[in-house]
């Protein structure tokens, strides 16, 4: 990743479609090799880092909602947005390089029922098309970083396990 200029954080309900630049550089996918299990793998995560980020803004536009969607469409994309970070969160903790792969696959599918959510919530008038623009940006920001992700998942050193 080449030099960039620095930047700071946007305002919350747009701030997970921008990353903290650190000393003028990109971070890595991950802050650290996806080895070891514990607190410290999957907080130091870029992607996990990034989910949190977004499930704040899903529970932001959602409180916008009709009450009448409380029990239904808000609660049903709350709970896919919280999702994510713990599902990457539990991955890391996967013995075997196939589960805490699997793991991301999932990721990507909560990612895509947001996605497809708020696609159902703009025609139902409950967004405008600027909100769900600013998914989208996030969207093709954290996807592809999810997947980069799951491509860098080694085995567990001295574990013996693939």
């Amino acid at each position: 990743h080449g030099q960039v200029a620095c930047e700071t954080w946007v305002p919350c309900h747009t701030v997970w479609t921008h990353r903290a630049r650190c000393a003028g550089h990109w971070k890595r996918y991950h802050t650290q090799p996806s080895q070891g299990i514990g607190v410290a793998t999957f907080k130091g995560l870029d992607v996990f880092q990034r989910a949190i980020l977004m499930a704040k803004y899903i529970y932001t536009i959602t409180s916008q909602f009709p009450d009448k969607e409380r029990m239904g469409m808000t609660a049903q994309l709350q709970r896919a947005a919280v999702s994510i970070p713990a599902i990457l969160a539990e991955g890391t903790s996967r013995r075997t390089t196939k589960d805490r792969q699997h793991a991301v696959d999932v990721a990507l599918g909560a990612l895509n029922e947001i996605y497809a959510q708020l696609l159902v919530a703009k025609e139902l008038k409950y967004l405008q098309e600027a909100e769900v623009k600013r998914f989208e940006r996030g969207y093709d920001a954290l996807r592809p970083k999810l997947i980069a992700y799951q491509r860098s998942i080694q085995p567990h050193p001295d574990s013996g396990l693939q």
